[in-house]
């Protein structure tokens, strides 16, 4: 398993994206026998730590400049995860069970993971070398332009 991004000339990661899914739907697929056999918790850890980590680790990267048909995308990953966690049918509605299961949309993760990242960089300074890029306020406002 690699951990690198695909980075295409217009920064859309839809590449990417892709390549992450086929590899979350293939480890999915391969759970797939095990379905009866685990309980609930067991395949929510499961889903947690072999499908949808594969989008956590890289979503501060790509924040909120994927599509909106991306965005869809991977939610219907989440969906078919929770599809088999709780051995609901293709048409079954997913909301209450994502909820029971104390799950987040992946939008919403998408926007807690930025906003955490954010917020290690203005209030821990980490990581360095995202610091050094961020001009704050106050520097920008002591400097003399006219």
């Amino acid at each position: 398993m690699t951990l690198g991004v695909v980075v295409d000339r217009g920064l859309t990661f839809t590449e990417h994206i892709t390549h992450a899914i086929q590899r979350a739907l293939g480890r999915l697929r391969g759970l797939h026998i095990y379905r009866s056999l685990l309980p609930e918790y067991a395949k929510c850890q499961l889903m947690q730590s072999l499908i949808l980590s594969v989008f956590y680790y890289c979503y501060p990267a790509y924040g909120n400049s994927i599509s909106r048909e991306d965005i869809q995308r991977i939610q219907r990953l989440q969906n078919s995860a929770i599809r088999f966690i709780f051995s609901l049918r293709r048409f079954d509605h997913v909301s209450p069970y994502r909820e029971a299961a104390k799950m987040l949309p992946m939008e919403a993760v998408c926007r807690m993971l930025t906003c955490c990242m954010i917020h290690r960089v203005i209030k821990l300074n980490e990581p360095h070398y995202l610091c050094e890029r961020l001009s704050f306020r106050e520097e920008v406002s002591q400097l003399i332009t006219r």
